[in-house]
């Protein structure tokens, strides 16, 4: 078949056209590897960025050559090489463009690394980004190899804190602790109680500060530290949990002397009967003798342990009776199990009116007595025994922990042979409503159609992780108030060419619902040999920890000044390093909180506090003015005082 000379130009010429302009080619170098240094559409040489995207196509496949001639060109090209997210490009398609990071990282694979310091740094001080913060720690750490300086450890200091081998006694229902971490070698990670600690970049010098809840008892609490060369430093502090009052247990009332032993792990015990003088008791456990008027119609006592916490007891006295204990607040239609012979002893809770009550906080301390004239053998809470030795009467305050949710709580009262007495409380641990998903902001995800993609896993993955710390109200369908999530994009970036590893980056984008960017968010994952699984998962996380401080909660007091202004000044931010950074003014209000969100006015129900107060809602308004450290609402009309009345931001 023969083809003419006008075929055969044509087809010479469409030869040409393609790789002209579908690969980034230079007669300079010449391609590294034919499957990258291209660009998906026609490369126009005129543009930034075609020349922009043909040098990711470049990284990608190693020619790190011909990815820098790519870059430089588009730097020539560009005006403005400030690394950003989301630059136009044309029409309406926009690119996240890194031109340092992207150098930094040629470098750094390169072995220049003090070039590749110098670029991820000047990334890093137009647009953080997780992947640079991971080049530049990389970098530094091959510096320091290359240097041979000698490794250091990071050196955990604890504000309060002088004799670490001192055991810090409280009964605190949080635990909080706070410090710095530092090291010439920067901070890499700070590790609390086998929790890691949110850090969004390395640094010589971290402050932190961390809230938890430790059950009674010694509870030692480990601080890890670790820094960009994986050199480790460990600190332990030891608490003495104790939110229990004493235990009195009363063993013989006779001959007008008061008998029994009253006892605390702390050592030392305050105790007073009637009018009598106190005593101070520097012992665990005490045996006194007391004797009373015998005109005395009853006993009061109470005992304080050296944190506080109290029991207090009451004994009427009457002829031919042992003991007859009495308080006026106690369980009335709680039914009674009694097992074995002989009248039945007394169990009674303070404070508990109802078999099924409600509470609204982690820790609660149950109070009340147990008695039976011929002597208790054992006494149980949750099968945890009380008693050391049988007694007639004993008063206890006891701390217990409870769980989200339903929480049983058992007493046995072991006596006689075989007896038993034993009541259950149903004790309900509720959040304040204040603090539900309900009063949240809502949030709404743009559904990825594609069901079978890595996208749709990772939105799961990330909605399911969000939903869990309760800030958001996550909603299907998108609604006035509401502020939305784009679509997330999952950029996967080769380590080696032949190397099946990939490292993984993740980019979302929240909006409003006029379509204005509120914030970009990214997250990387370098981590090999764990699987993609637990690379989104980890990616997930991450994104979520970085949402939450993004839009933090801002609990505050609501006055009126002097001008008329209805003002919140924050004294409670979730989470907790947010609070912190804001007590020491290293943050403002308007870093936190934007006009025109929702704010919440509540006070606290006093109908019923013995385990916490639930909250009642007086009123919405929305956030009107900034100041530094405080910020006005738009006014609102209450019909109650202002006295104790809160604001939270939705």
């Amino acid at each position: 078949m023969k083809i003419s000379v006008t075929s055969y130009l044509t087809l010479i010429f469409f030869v040409l056209f393609f790789h002209t302009f579908s690969s980034c080619s230079y007669n300079k170098y010449q391609i590294c590897n034919e499957k990258y240094c291209k660009t998906k559409g026609i490369f126009r040489e005129n543009e930034w960025y075609c020349h922009y995207e043909c040098a990711l196509s470049c990284i990608q496949g190693g020619c790190y050559d011909q990815a820098l001639i790519c870059l430089n060109n588009a730097e020539k090209l560009k005006k403005d090489n400030t690394d950003r997210k989301m630059v136009r490009t044309y029409a309406m398609h926009f690119v996240d463009y890194f031109l340092h990071r992207e150098k930094g990282i040629i470098f750094y694979r390169t072995g220049k690394y003090k070039q590749a310091l110098k670029e991820l740094s000047l990334s890093i001080s137009h647009e953080p980004s997780e992947r640079a913060y991971t080049y530049l720690d990389k970098t530094r750490s091959k510096i320091f190899i290359q240097n041979r300086l000698a490794e250091t450890t990071p050196q955990i200091s604890i504000n309060g804190i002088a004799d670490y081998d001192k055991i810090i006694w409280t009964n605190k229902k949080k635990i909080s602790i706070s410090g710095i971490v530092s090291d010439e070698q920067y901070v890499s990670a700070i590790i609390i109680q086998q929790k890691s600690l949110f850090i969004q970049s390395s640094n010589k010098i971290i402050p932190f500060y961390n809230e938890f809840i430790l059950p009674e008892g010694k509870q030692p609490v480990v601080i890890k530290a670790m820094n960009i060369m994986k050199n480790e430093a460990e600190k332990t502090i030891t608490f003495f949990v104790d939110r229990s009052g004493p235990l009195i247990q009363i063993h013989k009332i006779s001959n007008n002397i008061f008998k029994g032993i009253v006892s605390d792990e702390s050592g030392e015990i305050t105790f007073q009967v009637n009018n009598y003088s106190t005593q101070i008791i520097k012992e665990k456990s005490y045996f006194f003798s007391i004797p009373f008027d015998p005109n005395a119609k009853f006993l009061k006592y109470k005992a304080k342990d050296k944190l506080g916490n109290k029991t207090t007891g009451n004994l009427s006295l009457i002829k031919n009776r042992h003991l007859v204990a009495f308080n006026s607040s106690t369980i009335s239609d709680i039914p009674l199990l009694t097992i074995g012979n002989g009248s039945p002893p007394k169990l009674e809770l303070n404070h508990i009116k109802s078999s099924n009550v409600n509470a609204y906080r982690d820790n609660i301390e149950i109070s009340g007595f147990v008695e039976y004239n011929q002597k208790i053998k054992s006494f149980f809470i949750n099968k945890k025994k009380i008693n050391k030795t049988p007694v007639i009467k004993m008063d206890f305050n006891q701390s217990i922990m409870l769980k989200k949710g339903l929480n049983e709580i058992l007493f046995e009262l072991h006596y006689d042979s075989n007896a038993i007495l034993s009541k259950t409380i149903k004790i309900e641990r509720k959040i304040q409503k204040i603090y539900q998903t309900a009063q949240r902001r809502s949030l709404y995800f743009r559904k990825v159609e594609n069901t079978d993609s890595e996208n749709f896993i990772f939105q799961k993955l990330l909605i399911k992780k969000l939903k869990k710390t309760n800030r958001f109200k996550i909603i299907a369908f998108s609604n006035s108030n509401c502020i939305i999530v784009d679509l997330p994009r999952i950029i996967s970036h080769n380590i080696k060419l032949d190397d099946p590893e990939k490292e993984l980056e993740a980019l979302i984008q929240i909006e409003n619902l006029k379509g204005e960017v509120l914030s970009n968010i990214d997250a990387y994952c370098d981590v090999s040999g764990k699987g993609r699984s637990y690379q989104l998962k980890f990616l997930a996380e991450r994104i979520v920890e970085h949402i939450i401080r993004k839009y933090p909660l801002i609990d505050g007091s609501l006055k009126i000044e002097s001008n008329s202004q209805f003002v919140v000044t924050p004294d409670k931010i979730i989470p907790d390093e947010i609070l912190i950074k804001f007590k020491n003014k290293s943050i403002k209000c308007d870093e936190i909180i934007q006009p025109g969100n929702g704010v919440i006015l509540y006070k606290k129900d006093d109908l019923d506090c013995t385990f916490g107060c639930e909250t009642k809602i007086v009123g919405n308004s929305s956030v009107k003015g900034i100041y530094s450290f405080k910020y006005s609402i738009n006014p609102i009309h209450l019909q109650n005082h202002f006295e104790n009345i809160r604001g939270i931001n939705q």
